[in-house]
C-alpha cells in the first residue's frame, strides 16, 4: 500500500478527531482540580472511541476474509486500518491522562505502543520496498511462481549441459534422475542427449589429420569433463538451493570469477553453455533476493498479528473489570 494523495482525506480527518479529542481535554482540565481520569464521562467517552478505532483496525482480517461481500472497496479498508489504528494511540493516552496505571493497564499500554510501532514500520516498508524490488529485481517474478520459475531454470540448466554429453557419461544417469524430478515440477519435455563429443574424419584421411582429430576430441572431452564438474559441483547445487548466501554462486563477484576459471578450460563450442549457465545464475540470485525482500515486506506482520490479538483479548478483560469495579 503506498502512502499518496488517497490518503489525504483519512489524514485530515484524523487530525480533526484528534484535535476536538484534545480540546475537549484540555477544557475540562482546566475547569477542574486535575486531569480527567478513565472513570469520568470524558475519559470513559475517549476510552469507547479508542477502543472503536482498535476494533476497526483489527477488522481488517476479517474483511479480507469476505472479500465477496459489499462492504467497501479494500484500500479504503486498508487507509481506515492505517489512519485510525495510528490514531488510537494518543486518543487512549488522553483516555488515561498520560498515566499507565496498574499492571493490566500499563501492559495495554506497551502492546498498542508496540503496534502501532511495528504498524508505522510496516507502512513505511510497504510504500517504499515495491519500489526497491523492482530496482534489485529486474527479473522480477510473481512471488507465487518463484519456486516454478526455478525449476524451470534447473530444467533449463541440464538440458544445456546434456547437449554435450555423451549417453554413456558416468554422469548422464544422475543427470536422468534429476530431470525426471525437477520435470515433473514444470511438465517439459526430456532433452535430447547427443552421441558424443568425437570428432569425426575421413576413413582414408592421413596421419596429421587424424591425429588433429585426435586432438580436438581429446580437447573436447577435457573441457566437457571441466563443464561437467562445475555444473555438478556449484551450478546444479546451487539452483537447487540459491537461497543460501554460502555458494560461491550466490555472490555475483565470486560467480564472475569462477565462471572465468571455467571458461579457460572448456572448448571454444561450449562456451554458448556456460553462458547460458552463468545467466540461469545470475536470475536464480535475483530470484532469491526477491525472497529476501518478500519476507522483509511481510515478516513484520509476525509480530504485529499476535500482539493485537493479545490487546484484544486483554482490552476485553480491561473492560469487564472497569465495569464490575
Amino acid at each position: 500500500m503506498r502512502i499518496d494523495a488517497t490518503h489525504r482525506g483519512w489524514a485530515v480527518a484524523s487530525l480533526v478527531i484528534l484535535a476536538v479529542c484534545t480540546l475537549a481535554y484540555v477544557a475540562a482540565d482546566s475547569s477542574a482540580p486535575g486531569p480527567p481520569q478513565g472513570d469520568s464521562w470524558l475519559g470513559l467517552a475517549l476510552g469507547a472511541l479508542g477502543t472503536a478505532f482498535i476494533a476497526f483496525a483489527a477488522l481488517l482480517g476479517a474483511r479480507r476474509r469476505a472479500l465477496l461481500l459489499r462492504l467497501g472497496p479494500m484500500s479504503a479498508w486498508l487507509r481506515g486500518h492505517l489512519w485510525l489504528g495510528l490514531l488510537s494511540l494518543p486518543v487512549i493516552l488522553l483516555h488515561g491522562a498520560f498515566q499507565f496505571g496498574g499492571t493490566l493497564t500499563t501492559v495495554l499500554m506497551c502492546l498498542l505502543i508496540a503496534i502501532v510501532v511495528s504498524g508505522v514500520y510496516g507502512a513505511i516498508l510497504q510504500h517504499a520496498m515495491p519500489r526497491l524490488i523492482t530496482t534489485a529485481v529486474p527479473q522480477e517474478t510473481t512471488y507465487e511462481q518463484i519456486e516454478r520459475r526455478l525449476a524451470e531454470m534447473r530444467v533449463q540448466a541440464l538440458a544445456v549441459v546434456a547437449e554435450h554429453c555423451p549417453p554413456d557419461t558416468p554422469e548422464i544417469a544422475q543427470f536422468k534422475q534429476e530431470l525426471s524430478e525437477t520435470l515433473r515440477l514444470t511438465g517439459e519435455e526430456q532433452p535430447e542427449f547427443r552421441k558424443g563429443p568425437a570428432v569425426k574424419v575421413a576413413a582414408d584421411a592421413d596421419e596429421a589429420a587424424k591425429a588433429a582429430a585426435a586432438e580436438q576430441t581429446a580437447a573436447i572431452e577435457k573441457g566437457l569433463a571441466a563443464l561437467l564438474r562445475f555444473y555438478g559441483g556449484q551450478v546444479a547445487p546451487f539452483l537447487r538451493n540459491c537461497r543460501s548466501r554460502r555458494p560461491a554462486l550466490a555472490s555475483a563477484v565470486r560467480a564472475s570469477i569462477a565462471f572465468d576459471a571455467v571458461r579457460t578450460d572448456i572448448h571454444p563450442g561450449m562456451e554458448p553453455a556456460l553462458r547460458t549457465l552463468e545467466e540461469l545464475c545470475g536470475e536464480a540470485r535475483q530470484k532469491a533476493r526477491q525472497i529476501r525482500l518478500h519476507r522483509v515486506l511481510h515478516g513484520w506482520l509476525l509480530l504485529h498479528i499476535p500482539l493485537t490479538t493479545a490487546l484484544l483479548v486483554l482490552t476485553a478483560v480491561h473492560m469487564v473489570m472497569a465495569l464490575y469495579y
